[in-house]
């Protein structure tokens, strides 16, 4: 209950920030009282928060599935230093997939001069591997690792909570340490397993590279994750469902299978689907995305997976794709890299309201919330 009752507060700030009234009197009201739009927001925040608590009771068992691994965070920079790279080794263009350093900086820095998120699948083992060797190259001073991948980042925030956690995901030794003690794996095996590696790469507000400036701060995510992007941890998380009795189930790690060949999707996106399916109706189903670069998978992902879940998490640039892949105005991609509110709420409408349409099927799960952060 706890964690659902997260979820909601995040829900609610999402509606509330979407509605005319709240953006034209109230939250401008509070600004005049505290006297800047950032103390506004962390007094919504903080008492929304505040009823969050003042309602909670115990957390209840939550599955979470299907992506964990190691990240790896460096500055942006360093690695690029590290690599021999002084800036885009070509007109910066959005690829879908990297084949090369080349690509890499390309895209890169076409997010930087943006300050947008982005995560990109490397296409060969050896320029990412080469990639990752720069990264550790750095000062260990200004190297970072955590437990990654989203579902993993979850479990660890649900267990902080209180809950009783089932991860679902390939946890190899190094990962395992980095859980919390009530994060309970579905394949509890480490030793046979290795971590996949994501490498974070950020930048601060102002950092220079290459003739760019970063107009705000964010990061850029490169990965090669043959495991997580194959959903091998699929069949093993949904066996595990029955006996663990899960009051939510959180699904994550979609968006990695965009590296694979289309008719490798199409079969694990119809496994996810059945997978869901067969989930236990008293206990809600939530998709958390994650950045996908290629607009015809994307619609492939929402028209199938999402169209059978009760809620849906994404952020601007995740909007942004759906949209487009969903019918949207194509030229508008561009715009969710910093989108005004108007935008979003427009998106959001028109997000919800297409895969409403689409969940016809009298025994499917309805999508009920969408979850903009």
């Amino acid at each position: 209950k706890m964690a659902w009752l997260w979820i909601t507060a995040a829900a609610l700030l999402a509606f509330l920030a979407a509605s005319p009234n709240f953006i034209d009197f109230d939250f401008r009201a509070l600004t005049r009282q505290s006297g800047n739009v950032e103390s506004s927001t962390y007094l919504v925040l903080n008492a929304l928060k505040h009823i969050v608590d003042a309602n909670a009771s115990e957390c209840g068992r939550i599955a979470v599935g299907y992506n964990a691994n190691l990240d790896l965070i460096v500055r942006a920079v360093d690695v690029f230093d590290a690599l021999g790279v002084a800036g885009p080794a070509e007109p910066l263009t959005d690829h879908e997939t990297l084949a090369s350093v080349s690509q890499l900086s390309a895209t890169f820095g076409h997010y930087f001069a943006k300050g947008a998120a982005a995560e990109r699948f490397v296409s060969h083992r050896a320029e990412f591997d080469a990639l990752v060797a720069a990264a550790r190259s750095v000062p260990p001073e200004r190297q970072l690792w955590f437990a990654g991948g989203n579902a993993a980042l979850m479990a660890n925030r649900f267990a902080d909570e209180g809950c009783q956690v089932l991860l679902g995901g390939g946890v190899g030794r190094q990962l395992k340490s980095m859980l919390h003690t009530d994060v309970h794996l579905a394949e509890p095996h480490v030793d046979t397993v290795q971590d996949e590696v994501h490498l974070i790469m950020e930048y601060e507000r102002g950092a220079s590279w290459g003739g760019l400036t970063a107009p705000r701060a964010n990061r850029f995510i490169a990965v090669h994750d043959e495991s997580n992007g194959q959903l091998r941890a699929l069949e093993a998380f949904h066996a595990a469902l029955p006996a663990f009795k899960p009051s939510l189930v959180v699904v994550s790690g979609l968006h990695l299978l965009e590296g694979q060949p289309p008719a490798y999707r199409a079969q694990r996106l119809a496994a996810v689907t059945a997978a869901v399916e067969a989930v236990e109706r008293a206990a809600p189903v939530h998709v958390e995305l994650a950045s996908v670069g290629d607009v015809g998978y994307m619609r492939e992902l929402v028209r199938t997976v999402v169209t059978h879940v009760d809620s849906l998490g994404l952020n601007e640039q995740e909007l942004g794709t759906a949209y487009v892949a969903l019918a949207g105005r194509t030229d508008q991609r561009d715009s969710f890299k910093d989108p005004n509110v108007r935008t979003v709420i427009d998106a959001l409408k028109f997000v919800y309201n297409s895969l409403r349409s689409q969940a016809d099927e009298p025994a499917r799960r309805q999508l009920t919330r969408i979850h903009f952060h």
